[in-house]
């Protein structure tokens, strides 16, 4: 009912089943979003490419109850940008026109892993695809900002997301995946805002 109530937004459905993101599609849904990065089901990209939807690839490891398990990477950065252009490069001989890779912040990775993830963030947006960061009000931004009764609480977290996405944007993010919609898209009219003027 959404998609055909709000014929201008563009919908998408967070899922790793093919026959959920089947359904979706067929109502009308135009993006997929894949946090197993097609390593659960990689028809996903097929009938993405079917139905001419965007897809957003994910990285993660493992599964949702071992993920957070003392994630271990030699080089984080290095490994991930090897996995979503890998699983990229699949979708698009599948026929995918539209595709997002997403670090996954959070997702397998320790906050030290996240925060290597944000500073080399260049070296995903080189590659040439659009860049996705969903890192609204998570733990690392909790642990950052932890005081003596320990890691910030989720709901006070949001000058930590504001200020994360906005130097992911600094640094050539292309979309954000956030919570308060009404205070990022304030942070993003002041970064258009300021981007438009600068030299």
């Amino acid at each position: 009912k959404a998609v055909t109530t709000f014929p201008d937004t563009m919908f998408s459905i967070d899922t790793t089943k093919y026959e959920v993101a089947r359904q979706s599609l067929n109502c009308g849904v135009q993006m997929v979003n894949d946090v197993s990065g097609l390593r659960n089901d990689p028809r996903l990209a097929d009938l993405c490419a079917q139905h001419a939807a965007a897809l957003v690839i994910m990285h993660s490891r493992e599964t949702p109850k071992t993920m957070q398990v003392r994630p271990k990477y030699r080089h984080v950065t290095r490994n991930v940008t090897r996995f979503l252009i890998e699983k990229a490069e699949i979708a698009k001989k599948s026929g995918v026109s539209q595709i997002v890779i997403d670090p996954g912040i959070g997702f397998g990775k320790t906050a030290k892993h996240n925060l290597e993830i944000i500073a080399q963030l260049n070296t995903l947006t080189c590659t040439g695809y659009p860049v996705l960061i969903g890192a609204s009000r998570k733990s690392v931004i909790g642990l950052i900002l932890d005081d003596e009764k320990g890691p910030r609480s989720v709901e006070n977290r949001l000058a930590g997301t504001l200020a994360l996405h906005y130097h992911a944007l600094m640094l050539g993010a292309a979309v954000l995946r956030v919570h308060d919609v009404r205070e990022a898209r304030d942070s993003l009219d002041i970064f258009k805002a300021i981007t438009v003027v600068s030299p």
